[in-house]
């Protein structure tokens, strides 16, 4: 497979991951800091987009694959494990 290939699915598919993880972390983290829950999903859904569109440009400007790989695996993780760890019990 090419590096091309494993570079698109990377970041299409972990960066999406990786926006799921950001959106459901701020979704905890802001009704703590006193915004509105449904304001901070909100806000946290329209922030996504152009963070998704930026973790796409960098994946295809950086050279290291492996670097790429490492960072969005590891930032979906840390994020999607935050938030889940974070989460209400009643909603984890």
């Amino acid at each position: 497979m090419s590096d091309l290939v494993v570079r698109l699915f990377t970041l299409l598919v972990g960066g999406y991951a990786l926006m799921v993880g950001v959106v459901a972390l701020a979704g905890v983290v802001l009704p703590r800091l006193g915004v509105a829950a449904s304001e901070a999903v909100l806000v946290a859904a329209m922030l996504a987009f152009p963070l998704f569109c930026g973790v796409i440009i960098w994946g295809y400007h950086h050279r290291p694959l492996a670097r790429v790989v490492t960072i969005i695996a590891g930032g979906s993780a840390v994020s999607i494990g935050a938030a889940l760890w974070l989460a209400p019990s009643s909603l984890a």
